[in-house]
């Protein structure tokens, strides 16, 4: 082994930062990230614990730099930043996951509750499924009674709306509760959402005590409920859980890598991403972490590394099931995702693009776009209109500018959906060429179902229900989305 590659490491300083192994003419090996560098690289230089792919790095190296960082945080950007400019040819190359869903909550004297697709400070999650915690979180507001409704219509309300009669809502909009009383709420289900499920219960079972004894009993009756409620939800959902100070749930498919972080109780981190199928899984996890964890890492394969373990206990197999449940899920639909792909005969179908056009009697023409990805989650940032600034009564013309506006454009998704029959489809063509990913679907009897067009105009024989829900989906998507936003240009009017 090189000498002076060992000599240059016992210089490292103990701080956050990145290394970088360097091989003859400057040739970039490796890139890596550490919480400590000097502790991170020494593992660099114990032969036996070393797979095949670092002993061939390690042999081809000569030199070894480094840069210090702040913090963790930033060694993990400057690392990314890195890896993406020099491309070493050691690293693994992750290709991107799946995107997550996020809880916030926004900032106003009542705070509302919101599902986000990106990361933001404070933001809690992620959760894999937007379904799946739209539907936790509508369980969860009959405990607690956040609002969801919008700035505008809270400022608007003058009476109570559904909401507080279905018992999802404390009514804030019209007084019916205190700023103090309802932020302790909100507070309330931000702490169950980071993990301290147990101290909430303990809360609300002192409350439920305190309303026994001041003989309010009605009280009393619903507090009880909403406890029962609580520790139900947290039973099925497999999403908190007692006792858990920290714990990392590792599984493996094909060249797909997943881990779910739990934190005191709660998943707090979850990454999900394929690598290059010749890399060992030692080696995936060995990139993953910042330095040798101090805390268990469990999973189904017998795998040596740190302080991992396939030797389970009743409650870790059933934590492990739980996160093995959300995997499968997840391959499902990337399995699905692959057969569409393979069904309409592209190269890749990662991204749909939807459109449709609207008016009031020839007034307030627009053409709408919404794009959703190949799980059916919406891309609401990617949502547009077109206006169309002369009265027309024209479906066609509309539809034609809105095109011709989107050919202007950029980044063009791996397929496009018309709402018509073979004449949009026609206008389409003409308008977006030399782009030829493109499809329509005609509408049905109620607007159900219908006739699929390729881009030669022959009707799409597809025998998968999924992909025909999700079209139909997206077809409705981009009519609601552009009628919406001509009623819009209505009402802003008159």
């Amino acid at each position: 082994m090189n000498e002076i590659l060992i000599e240059e490491q016992k210089k490292l300083p103990e701080k956050p930062g990145v290394y970088v192994f360097l091989g003859k003419k400057e040739k970039v090996l490796y890139i890596g990230k550490a919480k400590n560098l000097k502790k991170r690289t020494k593992y660099y230089f114990k032969l036996d614990n070393l797979s095949n792919r670092f002993l061939q790095m390690i042999n081809e190296a000569i030199e070894l730099k480094f840069y210090i960082t702040e913090n963790e945080n930033e060694a993990f950007l400057l690392e990314a930043q890195l890896i993406k400019e020099k491309q070493p040819q050691y690293n693994i190359q992750y290709k991107n996951g799946r995107s997550f869903t996020y809880i916030t909550f926004s900032k106003h004297e009542y705070p509302k509750i919101l599902i986000k697709k990106k990361w933001e400070k404070d933001a809690i999650g992620p959760f894999l499924s937007y379904y799946n915690i739209q539907q936790i979180i509508q369980e969860l507001l009959t405990i607690f009674q956040v609002r969801t409704c919008s700035d505008f219509s809270f400022k608007r309300r003058k009476r109570p709306c559904l909401e507080y009669f279905s018992k999802k809502c404390s009514a804030p909009c019209v007084q019916l509760i205190s700023s103090e009383e309802y932020n302790k709420k909100v507070q309330q289900m931000k702490d169950l959402f980071n993990g301290k499920n147990k101290e909430i219960l303990k809360t609300l079972t002192k409350e439920l005590s305190d309303h026994i004894i001041n003989e309010k009993f009605e009280l009393a009756a619903k507090l009880r409920d909403n406890i029962n409620l609580l520790i139900k939800i947290k039973e099925k959902q497999g999403i908190f859980f007692d006792n858990i100070k920290q714990l990392d749930i590792v599984l493996f498919y094909q060249n797909i890598f997943y881990i779910e972080s739990i934190k005191n109780g709660a998943i707090v981190n979850i990454e999900y991403r394929k690598y290059e199928p010749n890399i060992e899984k030692k080696d995936v996890l060995f990139t993953y972490y910042l330095d040798e964890p101090k805390h268990k890492i469990i999973g189904k394969e017998p795998l040596f590394f740190f302080k991992y373990t396939n030797k389970l206990s009743d409650k870790e197999m059933k934590i492990v099931n739980f996160a093995q449940d959300r995997f499968n899920n997840l391959i499902s639909e990337e399995n699905e995702a692959f057969c569409w792909k393979n069904i309409l005969k592209l190269e890749k179908l990662n991204t749909v693009e939807a459109y449709d056009c609207s008016h009031y009697n020839g007034k307030f023409a627009l053409c709408g776009r919404v794009k959703f990805n190949i799980y059916g989650e919406i891309l609401k940032n990617e949502y547009k209109v077109w206006r169309y600034n002369q009265n027309s009564f024209n479906d066609l013309e509309i539809l034609e500018f809105g095109l011709k506006k989107r050919s202007e454009e950029d980044d063009f998704p791996d397929l496009i959906l018309i709402d018509g029959g073979k004449t949009q489809l026609e206008i389409a063509k003409k308008a977006l060429f030399p782009f030829s990913k493109i499809i329509a679907y005609a509408k049905g009897e109620n607007r159900r179902g219908g006739i699929l067009y390729d881009y030669n105009c022959k009707v799409l024989d597809i025998n998968n229900e999924n992909l025909l829900k999700f079209f139909e989906k997206l077809r409705q998507a981009a009519h609601n989305w552009a009628k919406k936003n001509a009623m819009y240009r209505f009402s802003s009017k008159y």
